[in-house]
């Protein structure tokens, strides 16, 4: 099976208001579903899916089955920017860390410090990213 059909079946396998007729489905349907894919599914993902049903309604409207497109500027949940994605460091970039919390020439002014950006970078702890209600 193609990529193209496979993604085709998921999207219309996960909508949230397929058990409506075409004319009764709502913008608020289709946010709702959205927001529903939003708990388990990247953006990328996400944005695939909802150009596959955008383009069933726009052909719906095209053909007047329906008088408008309920996906008129709805709003996708935003993808992320390849520079704004994660990186491992390397040991070497962790030694360089290590060194810099605590350089070994001058007194330990923090007592731990260097113990706590150890467990950091060697759990995968980051600092994350303030989210605002907006």
């Amino acid at each position: 099976m193609s990529s193209t059909r496979e993604n085709a079946n998921l999207a219309v396998a996960g909508v949230t208001f397929g058990d409506l007729p075409l004319r009764s489905v709502r913008r608020s349907h289709v946010e709702a579903w959205v927001k529903h894919m939003t708990a388990t599914l990247a953006a990328t993902t996400i944005d695939t899916r909802f150009t596959i049903v955008r383009g069933v309604f726009r052909a719906a409207v095209a053909d007047r089955l329906i008088a408008s497109d309920p996906t008129i500027g709805l709003v996708l949940p935003r993808k992320r920017k390849a520079e704004a994605a994660m990186t491992i460091p390397t040991n070497v970039d962790v030694a360089k860390l290590l060194n810099a919390a605590e350089p070994p020439n001058r007194p330990q002014s923090r007592p731990g410090f260097t113990a706590c950006v150890a467990l950091c970078a060697f759990a995968g702890l980051r600092r994350g990213a303030r989210r605002t209600g907006r």
